[in-house]
């Protein structure tokens, strides 16, 4: 079948991994290490934000 013969009501097959290997699985502390990269990315976001807004209010 070619993708102009569907449509919407028919179901499209999705890709699924079979098996998950131990690497694969996300533990507790991976999110407690995506969330402290994430804080810091947002105080590092922040920082530069209000560094170019002292930079446009001194113009």
């Amino acid at each position: 079948m070619f993708p102009h013969e569907l449509t919407i009501d028919m179901p499209v097959p999705i890709p699924f991994p079979v098996r998950f290997s131990d690497a694969e699985t996300i533990t507790a502390a991976d999110i407690e290490a995506w969330a402290k990269v994430e804080r810091a990315l947002a105080g590092k976001r922040d920082a530069c934000h209000k560094l170019r807004q002292g930079h446009a209010a001194a113009r």
